[in-house]
Formats: structure tokens, sequence, C-alpha cells
């Protein structure tokens, strides 16, 4: 299990490596100040998801819960 979880860690890494080199080297640094509030969003808008996940949970299931996070 916690082996998954690593590589699942690593592979996200590695794409946001690869996004970020892609935009630099095709765009520069004014694309890469451009994207950023986009992947902001992203990153957000998942914290807001398992935030609204957890308290439907909380209120609907009383505590007993469901994975939320990675499944």
């Amino acid at each position: 299990m916690t082996s998954a979880l690593i590589l699942l860690v690593v592979v996200v890494v590695f794409i946001a490596w690869v996004a970020k080199s892609a935009i630099m080297r095709f765009g520069g640094i004014d694309l890469y100040r451009k994207s950023a509030p986009f992947f902001m969003g992203l990153i957000l808008g998942h914290f807001a998801g398992v935030g609204i996940s957890f308290i439907v949970d909380m209120v609907f299931f009383h505590g007993n819960g469901h994975p939320i996070l990675h499944g």
C-alpha cells in the first residue's frame, strides 16, 4: 500500500515537472506567469471538492465516511 502511494506522488511530481518544463520552453516566463492562476485553481478546486465531500460525509454518514482523497 505504501509503495503505491509513493508511486502516485512520484508520478504527480513528474507530470508537474513536465508541464512546467514545457510551459517554460515554449512560452517563457510570460506564459508561466499567465498559467500560474490556472494551476492554482486546479489545486484549490481539488481541496474544495475534498472539503465538501468531507462535510457531506460527516452530515449524512455520521463520521463513517468514505475514502475521498485517493479513492
